[in-house]
C-alpha cells in the first residue's frame, strides 16, 4: 500500500543479538513492506557485527542504527529502538522472524476504520504467525486470541501474545513506560499486562503475517533452562497481585501455576524434540514443582511434548489431516 502525503509514520524496531545472517533477513523484510510511510531502526544489543557497513550499503535514510556496548536483554533492545524513533506506531521485529510485505499495511487498517472512541482505547494490533519446519512442507499456524478490552479477553481466554506480530500505538507504549527491562523472559506477555492493567484494548487481523523457524540447530534466546525458569517465575511472581485481584486468591494462585506449567512445559518439549534430555527433565521437573497437580503437570507436560515431536516426526499428509481434524 502505497502512503499518501497525510499517512502516519510507523517505525519498525528489528532486535538483534549475535546472529547477523538472521538480522539480515528480518529487516529485508521490514524493508520490503508495502507500506511506505516507514522508518526501520534496528538495535544491536551488546554483539559487534557487520550490521553497520551492510545497512549503510542500503543507501536508506529511514534505515537507522544503534549498538549497545553490551548486552542488555531483548525489552532494553526494544525500548531504545522506540524511544529513537520517531513513528505514531511502533512495530517490534525479532531477528529470527520475518515480516510478510502487507504486515505493517493490513494491521494498520483496523485503525483507519475503527471508530473515534475505538482507536482512543485500542493499544496494540497483531496478527497470527506461521511457523515452518527445517525441512518440512507443512506450516504449523498460530491464531490471535486476546482482543477488545485485554483485561476482560486474559480473564477470559488467558494471556496469548504472538512474538513480532504487534503493531502498538505509541502514546500507549510512552503511558505504561514501555517493556520491563528487569525481566528475563515473557517480555511480550509482559507488555501485553501492561496494557491490560492500563486499560487499553486490543485488536487483531486474523491472518499468518508473521513467518517463524523452526530449527534443531538454532538456539533461541529463551533455550537456556536456568535462565528461562528464573525469568518465568519472576513475571509470575511480578504479576501474582494482579491475578489474585482478578479472579480472587484461589483461582489466582490457580492461574498463576498454570501459566508457569504451561510455558516451562513447552520448554521442555522443545528440548525433547531436540534430544536434550538432560535439559527437558529439569523443565519438566520445575512443572511438577511449581503446579501442585500431578495429573495437571502431567497433562501439560504430555500435550506439549506431543505436539512438539509431531510437528517434527510425523509425516506431512498426517500433520495436514490432523490440522483438517481439529479445525473440523
Amino acid at each position: 500500500m502505497n502512503a499518501g502525503d497525510n499517512a502516519p509514520l510507523v517505525s519498525a524496531v528489528v532486535t538483534t543479538y549475535r546472529r547477523p545472517p538472521l538480522a539480515k533477513r528480518a529487516i529485508e523484510s521490514a524493508l520490503a513492506q508495502d507500506y511506505t510511510s516507514l522508518e526501520i531502526i534496528v538495535v544491536e544489543d551488546g554483539s559487534d557485527s557487520d550490521l553497520p557497513n551492510w545497512l549503510r550499503a542500503r543507501r536508506r535514510p529511514d534505515l537507522h542504527y544503534l549498538r549497545h556496548e553490551s548486552n542488555r536483554g531483548l525489552a532494553a533492545a526494544r525500548n531504545s529502538g522506540w524511544r529513537q524513533s520517531q513513528g505514531q506506531y511502533v512495530a517490534f521485529l525479532d531477528d529470527d522472524d520475518l515480516w510478510k510485505p502487507e504486515h505493517i499495511s493490513a494491521q494498520l487498517a483496523c485503525w483507519t476504520e475503527a471508530h473515534r472512541e475505538q482507536i482512543e482505547k485500542l493499544g496494540v494490533v497483531y496478527c497470527g504467525i506461521e511457523t515452518h519446519f527445517c525441512g518440512r512442507s507443512f506450516i504449523a499456524l498460530a491464531h490471535p486470541t486476546n482482543r477488545g478490552n485485554l483485561a476482560e479477553s486474559i480473564t477470559q481466554w488467558g494471556i496469548h501474545s504472538l512474538s513480532s506480530t504487534g503493531l502498538f500505538l505509541r502514546v500507549a507504549l510512552e503511558a505504561i513506560g514501555g517493556f520491563d527491562e528487569t525481566l528475563s523472559s515473557c517480555i511480550d506477555d509482559d507488555i501485553w499486562m501492561q496494557l491490560a492493567t492500563a486499560g487499553y484494548h486490543a485488536d487483531y487481523v486474523d491472518r499468518p503475517l508473521v513467518i517463524s523457524w523452526e530449527q534443531r540447530q538454532q538456539e533461541r534466546m529463551t533455550s537456556d533452562v536456568e535462565q528461562r525458569l528464573a525469568g518465568v517465575q519472576q513475571f509470575v511472581d511480578k504479576w501474582r497481585p494482579t491475578f489474585v485481584e482478578w479472579w480472587g486468591e484461589h483461582q489466582g494462585e490457580r492461574f498463576a501455576r498454570r501459566y508457569y506449567a504451561r510455558v516451562i512445559a513447552a520448554l521442555a518439549a522443545r528440548k525433547v524434540a531436540a534430544g536434550r534430555f538432560r535439559q527437558a527433565k529439569q523443565a519438566a521437573s520445575a512443572v511438577f514443582a511449581h503446579n501442585g497437580n500431578l495429573l495437571s503437570s502431567t497433562l501439560t507436560l504430555g500435550r506439549a511434548t506431543g505436539a512438539a515431536l509431531a510437528y517434527r516426526l510425523l509425516p506431512d499428509p498426517i500433520l495436514a489431516q490432523l490440522r483438517r481434524l481439529l479445525i473440523e
